[in-house]
């Protein structure tokens, strides 16, 4: 059974979906499965994702589409680990992201739920979101108020 599964919903990203499992593939921990959740794409998309030819990979098809969250109820109906997390087939991830998890998983036994930052690119530009009074430091091993920090952005 694999540690993580990764459940990655997909409708018309075809600019996006490589980068996107890369990301995933490229994680410094390695104990994933990568459900992608085809919604009815009518680009390119799954032919992209077909063509990684990877094993952690596997795709599951909906026969209408559903949208998003039930795109995500697919995935959790279909994973095969305790833990579950997302990436959209047009965000990306850092090569250590599932590391961090699994460090918070390891060290607050007593959560359920576990969040990192994240950068929104605009352009040439990276915005990190803040309310101004806190940031998070990749290097800090203590509480932080993950809701306070999100406090003018939805959680991701």
């Amino acid at each position: 059974m694999p540690f993580f599964s990764v459940i990655v919903p997909l409708y018309n990203k075809e600019q996006y979906v490589v980068r996107a499992l890369n990301s995933i593939l490229n994680q410094t921990f390695t104990d994933f499965e990568i459900l992608v959740i085809n919604d009815c794409c009518t680009d390119k998309s799954v032919e992209l994702v077909k063509q990684l030819n990877c094993s952690k990979i596997k795709i599951i098809n909906h026969t209408e589409n559903k949208g998003l969250s039930a795109t995500r109820n697919t995935g959790i109906k279909n994973s095969k680990s305790n833990y579950i997390t997302y990436l959209d087939a047009d965000d990306e991830w850092k090569p250590t992201f599932l590391s961090s998890i699994l460090y918070l998983i390891q060290n607050f036994k007593e959560a359920s739920i576990f969040g990192t930052n994240y950068e929104e690119i605009w352009g040439e530009t990276i915005k990190i979101p803040s309310n101004g009074s806190e940031t998070l430091n990749p290097n800090f091993k203590g509480y932080l108020n993950f809701f306070k920090i999100n406090i003018k952005q939805g959680i991701y």
